[in-house]
């Protein structure tokens, strides 16, 4: 199986360091978790990004083990190419902080 590449929203980077400094005030090695944790997520993603299913529209969540975050993506298929939307907080108002943006 071929894999797919990964295409970030630029504000999903943004998202992604925010919450590692988050975790990183609380604890010494909470961000690192959070790092590696969010990394295993886009592997698999990028392996088999069909592993998941769609929520709404073409939006999928891979959730982050042991963290109250999920990716959200999209597969572009013709292209071989996932679109990583978003990463965010399940405490988070998806309309306020990333939906609007799809």
């Amino acid at each position: 199986m071929a894999l797919y590449h990964l295409r970030f929203h630029p504000h999903f980077v943004n998202e992604l360091e925010n919450a590692i400094a988050y975790y990183n005030a609380k604890s010494k090695t909470a961000g690192l978790r959070f790092r590696v944790a969010t990394k295993k997520q886009l592997n698999l993603i990028k392996k088999n990004p069909g592993y998941r299913s769609v929520r709404y529209d073409d939006i999928r969540f891979a959730r982050i083990e042991k963290f109250p975050y999920a990716i959200h993506y999209s597969i572009d298929a013709a292209n071989k190419c996932v679109l990583v939307h978003s990463l965010s907080c399940d405490y988070q108002n998806p309309d306020v902080h990333w939906k609007k943006r799809l």
